[in-house]
């Protein structure tokens, strides 16, 4: 089972690939490439946290 899914957003639709660890889900952040989509942060199914990818994120946009 994979725990660990990168969300992101993809021409206008919001899609996710799934890992079995947070180390692989971060290093495939990390090489996340433009075209690929923007990638919005990681989410952890078995805590249902949600880490969010703010860094790459315009001031502007608001959590809400």
């Amino acid at each position: 089972m994979n725990r660990f899914s990168i969300l992101y957003l993809h021409k206008k639709q919001y899609k996710h690939i799934s890992y079995p660890t947070r180390v692989e889900a971060n290093n495939a952040l990390e090489s996340f490439s433009t075209h690929q989509g923007t990638p919005i942060g990681v989410y952890d199914a078995k805590t249902e946290l949600f880490y969010w990818e703010v860094a790459r994120f315009d001031n502007k946009m608001s959590i809400e």
